[in-house]
This record gives structure tokens, C-alpha cells and sequence, in this order.
């Protein structure tokens, strides 16, 4: 009777033992999984934000793409503007944005050139880093879905062409109530397509062009130029359709703004929105 004691103590000297080295094994468990999803990551001063001399590339070439850009020289302005994605891609900044817009401008430069599968293989980039960062409620998204409409229509994919371009001007109308100015320039050249013979829907091509004339209207800077052309093909929509008196007002309106821009009497313009003019005028005395 008298050891008992004793078994008492040693039966809890084992158990706290046994709860010491358990205590221990969890430890070590906790610090071995902290270091398994610890492997790979980051250092925590990695912020993904640009260096300063990085940043300071992606200035330099986003400017003399744009410079290169509006001097009309894509040639150069395409390998500018691939070293800048290249150099976005190395980089992988946090702010996606910058590689977007970067694909973006990259494909209607290609575009402008003629390289339509490499154009639609930068929106399709454009696509998949939407996607991927959950960029699909920014306004850069709606000018992704306009470009995948152009290469669905020049496909001849019709039916789907429609279908985007109908989310693109739902999407804009939602996001900012905005176009940008290439994004007018695409839509121009879509209702111009639509007017051609084989396509022949001059209803569809002034849907487009109303889009273009409002933001024209009402955009800062002015875009007078655009305007004037949107009118010019508004015009030939309206001709085409036969109603000659509307037709009439959008091409002088047209003409009006060409007068302003082009002070040579025979500039391509002044002289096709001349004889459009002509063409409405002979059009209304023979429907009388």
C-alpha cells in the first residue's frame, strides 16, 4: 500500500511525457508545413511592383510606341511595342492593366499592317490575362471583346461577329459610356463592310455609326476628323437605304468639316464627299 504513490507519480511523469513529446511533434509538424508552402514564394519585400529602372523602360517604350505610332511608322513602332510586352512579361508586375493595354495596341498595329494571325494571337493573350486576374469588370475589357468581333467577322463568323460587337457597345455603355478612339475607328470600318455587296445591311452599319457620331460629338479632345468620316459613310448608308434628305444632312455636315481640315480643293475627301453628294442629289430628283 505504501508504493502506491509511487505508480501514481510515475504514471504521471509518462503522461506528461507523452504530452511533452506530442506538444513537440506538433511544433515541429506546424513549422515543417509552414516551410512546405513557404517554398516558392516570394520574399515578403517583393511587392511586384516595378523597379525603378524597369519602370522607367516601360515609360520610355510605351512613348515611342505612341510617337511612332501616330507618325504612321508601325513598322517601328511593332518592335517597339514587342519589347515592351517582352519586357512586361519578364517583369510580371501586379498591375496586369499595363500588359493588356500593351497586347491591345500591339494588335491593332499588326492589324494596321496586314498581320492578321499574330494580331488575333495578342488578343488572344489580351483574353486569357482578363481571365486569369479577374479583369473583366475594367473598361479595357470591352475593347477586347470589340477586337474578337473583328476577327470573328473578317472569318466571315458572322452571327458571332454581331454577338460581340453587341456586348462590346453593351459593355462600354455599362463601364464608361466611352469609346476610344480606335475602338470609333473600328467600328467605322465594320459599318463600311456592312455596306459592301456581299454583306449589303445598311441598317446595321448605321447602329454602329450612331455609336461613333455621339462619342465623336461629346469626346475631349475633339475628333473632328473621325467625324467627318462617320458622317461621309452614314451618308452612304442612307443613300443606299434611299433616304435621300437624311443622307443629304450627314454629308454636308460631312462636307463642312472637310472644308475646315483640308484646304486643298482636291483632297481625296472634299473630292469623294463631293461627288457622294451628287450622287444623293441625282438620286432625290429621280425619286420625285
Amino acid at each position: 500500500m505504501a508504493q502506491a504513490p509511487k505508480k501514481i507519480k510515475t504514471r504521471r511523469a509518462k503522461a506528461n511525457l507523452t504530452l511533452l513529446l506530442t506538444f513537440s511533434i506538433v511544433i515541429v509538424m506546424i513549422v515543417l508545413v509552414g516551410l512546405f508552402f513557404r517554398v516558392g514564394q516570394p520574399p515578403e519585400d517583393s511587392s511586384g511592383k516595378l523597379s525603378t529602372a524597369a519602370q522607367h523602360k516601360v515609360n520610355n517604350f510605351f512613348r515611342q510606341t505612341d510617337v511612332l505610332r501616330k507618325q504612321n511608322k508601325l513598322k517601328e513602332a511593332v518592335v517597339c511595342g514587342q519589347q515592351l510586352i517582352d519586357l512586361l512579361e519578364k517583369e510580371k508586375p501586379d498591375d496586369w492593366m499595363i500588359l493588356t493595354m500593351a497586347c491591345v495596341a500591339q494588335s491593332d498595329m499588326l492589324r494596321g499592317l496586314g498581320q492578321w494571325d499574330k494580331a488575333a494571337t495578342l488578343i488572344k493573350r489580351a483574353r486569357e490575362i482578363i481571365e486569369a486576374h479577374h479583369l473583366e469588370e475594367q473598361p479595357l475589357t470591352c475593347e477586347v471583346v470589340l477586337r474578337e468581333g473583328i476577327f470573328k467577322f473578317v472569318n466571315k463568323e458572322y452571327l458571332e461577329s454581331e454577338e460581340l460587337f453587341q456586348q462590346a457597345l453593351s459593355c462600354t455603355a455599362t463601364m464608361s459610356g466611352y469609346l476610344s478612339k480606335e475602338s470609333s475607328g473600328v467600328l467605322i470600318w465594320i459599318a463600311e463592310n456592312c455596306l459592301t455587296p456581299a454583306i449589303n445591311k445598311p441598317q446595321k452599319a448605321m447602329q454602329y455609326l450612331r455609336a461613333v457620331e455621339e462619342v465623336c460629338n461629346s469626346s475631349q479632345p475633339e475628333r473632328p476628323e473621325q467625324l467627318m468620316l462617320c458622317l461621309k459613310v452614314e451618308g452612304r448608308a442612307l443613300l443606299m437605304m434611299k433616304k435621300f434628305a437624311e443622307a443629304e444632312e450627314k454629308l454636308l455636315a460631312a462636307q463642312e468639316i472637310a472644308l475646315r481640315l483640308f484646304s486643298d480643293p482636291k483632297n481625296n475627301e472634299r473630292e469623294h464627299i463631293t461627288a457622294l453628294l451628287k450622287e444623293v442629289r441625282d438620286s432625290k430628283a429621280q425619286a420625285r
